[in-house]
C-alpha cells in the first residue's frame, strides 16, 4: 500500500481543489473504481474492471478523479500495476465505461491521445492495451 500513497494523496488533493472551485468532484482509489487484478503486488495485471461506483457518480453529474497505477487483487489486497500503470488504468476504465477515446496527458513535454480502437498509427503500448485487454474490459452492449 505504501507504494500507492502518492496517487492516493494526489487524487484527494485534485478533488478538493476542484470542489474549492465549485466543481462537484469525488475521488476514488483503484479498488473503489473496480480495478480487479491478479495477486502480484508489483506489476499486477488487470483481470476485470467493474466501474459501478464511477458510473453512479457520473450519473449524479460529479467529476470523478481516479488514482491510477493501482487496483485490488481478487484476494482483496492493494496491488500496483507497474510501469505505465496510470496509463493502463485510464485505458481500462475508458474501455469499461464505453468511452469513444482515451486522452492521456503526462507531465512530460507531450500529450498522447489513444483511441480505444487501435490503428496502425497508434503507439505500440496503446495498440497492445487496446487489442489484447480492452476487449475483455469493454462494457457489454445494452439491448434496447
Amino acid at each position: 500500500m505504501l507504494v500507492s500513497t502518492g496517487e492516493r494523496v494526489t487524487m484527494a488533493l485534485v478533488s478538493m481543489a476542484l470542489s474549492t472551485l465549485g466543481c462537484d468532484a469525488v475521488s476514488f482509489t483503484g479498488s473503489q473504481s473496480g480495478i480487479i487484478t491478479n495477486d502480484r503486488h508489483f506489476d499486477a495485471q488487470i483481470i476485470e474492471v467493474r466501474p459501478h461506483r464511477i458510473e453512479d457518480e457520473l450519473a449524479r453529474g460529479r467529476v470523478v478523479i481516479v488514482a491510477g497505477y493501482q487496483g485490488m487483487s481478487y484476494r482483496r489486497e492493494i496491488t500496483t500495476l507497474g510501469r505505465g500503470g496510470s496509463d493502463t488504468t485510464a485505458v481500462a476504465l475508458a474501455a469499461a465505461l464505453g468511452a469513444e477515446r482515451c486522452e492521456i496527458y503526462s507531465d512530460g513535454s507531450t500529450a498522447s491521445t489513444a483511441p480505444i480502437r487501435a490503428t496502425s498509427r497508434t503507439p505500440s503500448i496503446y495498440r497492445r492495451l487496446t487489442t489484447k485487454r480492452c476487449k475483455r474490459w469493454r462494457r457489454p452492449e445494452r439491448r434496447s
